[in-house]
């Protein structure tokens, strides 16, 4: 028995060995933890175009002569990459510019060159989730009918809750500017609208085709973010791909818009009521041109308890705008 115990006595070389092991162990961790943002992020990265950085600090690189999209994060990780080497459904063509939302979903100019590839044969703006998984096109210009020889879209920015950019208009005398928002987002995913020529055209083709008699809705669910609250769009529009991809029709799934789109407002006026210590809540804004929130809306309010206000003298959005500003002006002039 003692002979045994002898056999396992460690000499000192061993220990010195087991020392150098364990150091070189921790020496191959660190080089595992580090270089990647010293080395790997260098070797990933060649002739970059584009780059911009959301409110995290996660840094977005148009990278490899605009074939591929990188989401760095702050300590130099590689966490996503979009690539036209990937041949996603719709992956993109030519990034151009890319922009972030407030929920993390990735947006991309995209250009599409022609057969020739002397001239475009279309524009898109394409969204994707924060790792990187394609969620659809949200904007698009067709060219196929005509000879454009230089990009029409451009500023593709994210300001607030909202994703802008604008478009040089076909005559090249003039620019429009667009703003990305619920109601467009989904009418293009489903294919209603994928490209606008007047402000609220997504939204309006989205609410005409409606399946009145569905009663389901898509949930929507809230979130805090720096202290505010705010709706979880990128979830929703997930679940809302997902819908679609399982065969659910689209006058079905616009139905299930409007109805989760209420109910999630309604929601998230209510948490706020409850911090602010109110019930009433004053609804006003363009969005109240649409029919059917203008009826659904009121409607989930009072059933959690709250006190709405409508318009009811002036129209809401821009006409009530104007209206006020002309009274100011009147104020202030006399």
């Amino acid at each position: 028995m003692f002979t045994a115990f002898r056999r396992l006595e460690c000499k000192k070389t061993d220990i010195i060995w087991m020392i150098l092991a364990a150091a070189l162990l921790a020496a191959g961790m660190l080089v595992w933890w580090y270089l990647p943002v010293t080395l790997s992020v260098k070797r990933d990265i060649s002739n970059p175009y584009f780059a911009t950085m959301d409110q995290k600090g996660n840094r977005y690189i148009i990278n490899e002569g605009k074939s591929e999209v990188l989401k760095i994060s702050g300590k130099g990780r590689i966490t996503a990459r979009i690539a036209w080497g990937d041949h996603q459904k719709d992956c993109f063509g030519e990034a151009d510019e890319v922009a972030v939302g407030s929920d993390g979903s990735i947006y991309i100019l995209d250009i599409l060159w022609n057969d020739t590839g002397l001239g475009l044969s279309g524009e898109r703006v394409l969204k994707y989730t924060s790792d990187g998984k394609f969620a659809g096109v949200v904007f698009e210009n067709d060219y196929t009918d005509m000879m454009i020889m230089k990009r029409h879209l451009f500023s593709l920015v994210a300001l607030k809750n909202e994703i802008r950019f604008a478009a040089v208009d076909p005559d090249g005398k003039g620019f429009s500017t667009y703003v990305l928002k619920n109601g467009h987002a989904v009418s293009a995913l489903l294919g209603l609208c994928p490209s606008i020529t007047y402000e609220g055209q997504a939204a309006i083709r989205l609410e005409a085709h409606q399946d009145l008699s569905v009663t389901m809705a898509v949930p929507f669910s809230i979130k805090e973010r720096g202290g505010l609250l705010e709706l979880d769009t990128a979830a929703f529009f997930l679940h809302l791909l997902e819908l679609r991809r399982t065969g659910v029709s689209v006058p079905d799934l616009a139905r299930r818009f409007h109805l989760g789109l209420a109910e999630g407002l309604a929601d998230l006026a209510l948490s706020g009521a409850r911090r602010c210590g109110v019930r009433t809540v004053a609804l006003s804004g363009g969005v109240f041109h649409n029919r059917t929130i203008a009826l659904l809306l009121p409607e989930a309010l009072a059933r959690r308890g709250l006190v709405p206000l409508t318009h009811h003298a002036l129209p809401p959005g821009d006409g009530g705008l104007s209206y006020g500003q002309a009274a100011w002006a009147s104020h202030v002039l006399r």
